[in-house]
């Protein structure tokens, strides 16, 4: 260990500067705060009541309501100003004074009301394209206690209260659009030519991701969403907050490396990775061959006959897949004997298409790690590879997926987590070749909570991750489940 001390003395050259009037001290008056509004000016459909403030202690504000400047001979201010009455329209003007102050500066806001004005406002609504046949929106808006709706032209349905969801199911495969139309609490109904709408497409959806028995496990997949935000942005993700910026790790890395498409994964090289990753655990060693004396590239063979084209990375003593990929990256000399970077070398080579991870707990290091790498003749030509969640920043969880499509960038990228929608975006690489991300607080269920991706590509197709069923955010509280079909 060394120990470095670093001591700075830090001196700051400051004058004083005296200013000095000639014969008598003279100053000027404070001013007293322009007084403040608590109802922004504007058109309301109901009455209002605006409450005048001032934070100049001591001070007494004056109003107008006729369009004149106030002065301290206007109307006191003791109460809020009512502004009530279909029709009403007067422009408040306000002063602060107080003795010995200079008064302050006018505040003025103009009001309306109009008791026509009834406009609902829809939540809720489903996005441009989906796969679900079913909508729940909610009706709402200022002063709106109730509303009609009707679907694609069809009739107006009945008045119904705010607190009653638009709930429809077994909607047909096509677009659709909602019209609204609210009543606000004076009785008056919003014009159906200005009706509130929303317009939807729903679309047969591909179905991605759902594992196999177990197959691939929350870790392995997520080894898979690094490793292609890897490939897919290399300079992007060394310089990222996903490479581990550990003092002692080789952090000039990636430069000749080009972009490369990303990789699928494969049951077959998913099991063989398992299988050495347990059999590491199980018999305690760190090799690339077997225990036994097979060979890792015979071992690979043995459950992965696509291609003869095959790597492996291995790894031992890293507690999350973010970490272990930064790991398999930095190396300058791999530990395990390989005399040359060849984890980065394998993760990067172009010539690979799929890949399978494995991971076990337990053992001497307590989580083995293994990539198996191969080339394959027609891998999967999907754009959404891959995607889950990690733990890369304190107090949030990051979900993460990997796009990839050469005809473009996707219309949009969303996930629902625990029934709540949201926008993933693009994070590292391009917009239709990269990884989009959010990063959302941890919530600590003692369960878990459910969730999945949804991507519209550019073409309008639809596509989910996993499908069918949904994942569940492993390690967040006391949550082990990783997939629920």
């Amino acid at each position: 260990m060394s120990l470095f001390v670093s001591r700075f003395r830090c001196l700051a050259a400051f004058c004083t500067v005296a200013l000095v009037a000639a014969g008598c001290g003279l100053s000027t008056p404070d001013k007293a705060a322009a007084p403040v509004f608590d109802v922004p000016g504007g058109t309301y459909n109901d009455d209002v009541a605006v409450t005048i403030t001032c934070a100049t202690s001591g001070a007494t504000i004056y109003y107008t309501t006729d369009g004149a400047d106030p002065t301290d001979q206007s109307t006191e201010y003791v109460a809020p100003v009512p502004v009530s009455g279909d029709g009403t329209s007067f422009t408040l003007k306000a002063i602060a004074v107080k003795p010995d102050w200079n008064d302050s500066s006018i505040t003025q806001a103009s009001y309306a009301i109009d008791y026509s004005i009834a406009v609902a406002v829809l939540a809720g609504a489903p996005p441009a394209y989906t796969d679900s046949q079913q909508v729940n929106i909610t009706v709402g808006g200022e002063n709106i206690l109730s509303y009609q709706y009707r679907l694609d032209g069809g009739s107006w349905s009945a008045e119904t209260s705010v607190a009653v969801l638009i709930s429809l199911s077994g909607l047909a495969k096509t677009a659709h659009v909602i019209e609204v139309i609210g009543k606000n609490v004076h009785g008056v109904w919003q014009d159906t030519a200005s009706a509130t709408s929303c317009s939807w497409t729903i679309v047969d959806a591909t179905w991605l991701g759902a594992p196999d028995t177990g197959r691939p496990c929350w870790e392995e997949r997520m080894v898979l969403v690094f490793t292609n935000m890897v490939r897919m942005a290399p300079i992007e993700y060394r310089d990222s907050r996903y490479y581990f910026k550990n003092p002692g790790w080789n952090q000039d890395v990636l430069e000749t490396h080009p972009v490369v498409p990303p990789l699928y994964h494969h049951l077959d090289l998913n099991d063989a990775a398992r299988y050495h990753a347990e059999d590491m655990r199980d018999q305690d060693y760190f090799a690339h061959d077997s225990i036994d004396g097979t060979l890792w590239s015979d071992r690979i063979m043995s459950f992965f006959s696509d291609d003869a084209y095959i790597g492996e990375n291995i790894a031992a003593g890293y507690t999350l897949p973010w970490l272990v990929v930064s790991g398999w990256i930095c190396d300058g000399e791999a530990d395990d004997g390989t005399p040359q970077a060849g984890h980065r070398t394998n993760i990067m080579r172009s010539g690979f298409k799929v890949m399978g991870a494995g991971y076990a707990f337990g053992g001497s290091y307590m989580h083995y790690w293994v990539q198996d790498f191969g080339g394959h003749p027609s891998p999967p030509n999907y754009p959404v590879v891959a995607a889950g969640h990690d733990y890369v920043q304190s107090g949030n969880v990051t979900f993460l997926l990997n796009y990839y499509d050469p005809s473009g960038a996707p219309q949009s990228v969303k996930l629902t987590l625990d029934g709540v929608e949201y926008d993933l975006t693009l994070d590292i690489g391009a917009a239709h070749a990269g990884t989009y991300t959010i990063d959302l607080p941890r919530d600590d269920p003692s369960n878990g909570r459910p969730y999945y991706f949804s991507a519209v590509d550019s073409g309008g197709g639809v596509w989910r991750y996993p499908g069918p069923g949904v994942f569940m955010t492993y390690g967040e509280g006391s949550c082990l489940t990783d997939y629920v079909p």
